[in-house]
């Protein structure tokens, strides 16, 4: 997040933020790095060159739109998750028992993990 331009330099703070693991979160960024966690609610993250990090997200509908910021997720697990990335690469980490749409236009997609016995994993590159 930008607070102030002074002498034509960009300061920026890290603002912790809490929220109800349930609630409707929506983080935007243009260059700066998006992290969400613990949630379980609607979450939107959306990033156009910074990185956006999703952990330890449960029973929740996770949408993850960047233009060439990569994306990591880790720790998703019961969710509904659609990530589309440009050319940003795509790095996924113990996603488990979701529904899965990764579509990258130039990014690479790595998954590493167990998808568990349930679930829908479409991964597009």
């Amino acid at each position: 997040m930008v607070i102030a331009l002074i002498f034509g330099r960009a300061l920026s703070i890290r603002a912790p933020v809490a929220v109800p693991a349930d609630a409707f979160v929506t983080l935007r960024s243009s260059d700066g790095k998006v992290h969400a966690q613990g949630l379980r609610g609607d979450v939107v993250l959306e990033g156009v060159t910074g990185t956006v990090e999703a952990t330890d997200i449960s029973n929740a509908h996770l949408h993850v739109r960047t233009l060439s910021g990569p994306v990591s997720l880790t720790d998703i697990r019961d969710s509904h998750v659609d990530i589309h990335s440009v050319s940003g690469s795509v790095n996924i980490h113990n996603v488990s028992e979701s529904s899965l749409e990764v579509r990258s236009e130039s990014g690479r997609i790595m998954y590493e993990g167990d998808p568990g016995t349930a679930g829908r994993y479409l991964l597009t590159s």
